[in-house]
């Protein structure tokens, strides 16, 4: 299936990547000191947690019909603690500080061995990183994967994709997969990164 799939369909993968981690200087990295992440649920059935939420200066996770987790700054939980007691709406601490955890999660890829290109699609990876497995794979797949430039970020970082497949004249569509284009969901990320590395890695298979 693999096989087929790189014979005669072209697979861009693309990573536009507005990196929390890595991108900038160790000074000048965005910091999350004292954000936490609440889990929001409704005590009655007249609870409108979209309209709450919404006028809030808080950032919504997840949102299901009774529950909604969100990001909340230092300096807003006090009120919207008020507020959220004037709408009868408990709220529980889920991550009590978000910085901590982001540190947790630096210092374990930090100390890593320094395997060149190998990722772990279940963990957050930087810009470096991520180019620096882009670059190997295509190195180990030449026959079929590429490395091209697509364009510029807004802060003037160059836009990588891997194209993935050989040449069609059966008429075939391609398939374009764009991942990363909100730095927070990592998880897009490494759904991409996953299959570009089945396709273009297995190909042979």
């Amino acid at each position: 299936m693999i096989a087929s799939i790189a014979k005669t369909v072209v697979v861009v993968i693309v990573l536009i990547q507005a990196c929390m981690v890595g991108c900038h200087g160790k000074d000048d990295k965005v910091r999350y000191d004292g954000f936490q992440v609440w889990r929001l649920k409704c005590r009655n059935l007249n609870c409108d947690l979209p309209t709450i939420t919404k006028h809030q200066q808080v950032d919504v996770f997840l949102n299901l019909p009774w529950s909604y987790d969100v990001f909340v700054s230092p300096g807003v939980q006090d009120n919207f603690r008020v507020v959220l007691e004037s709408f009868n709406v408990s709220h529980t601490v889920i991550q009590y500080d978000v910085q901590r955890m982001i540190d947790k999660q630096w210092n374990i890829s930090q100390s890593r061995p320094n395997s060149l290109g190998r990722l772990k699609f279940n963990e957050y990876h930087s810009l470096h990183e991520i180019e620096r497995w882009m670059r190997k794979v295509t190195r180990d797949n030449k026959d079929i994967v590429q490395l091209v430039d697509i364009g510029k970020s807004y802060e003037g970082r160059r836009l990588r994709a891997l194209k993935i497949g050989t040449e069609s004249t059966s008429g075939k569509p391609g398939v374009w997969i764009q991942a990363g284009v909100h730095a927070r969901e990592w998880i897009s990320h490494a759904s991409a990164l996953y299959l570009a590395n089945q396709v273009g890695s297995r190909h042979r298979e």
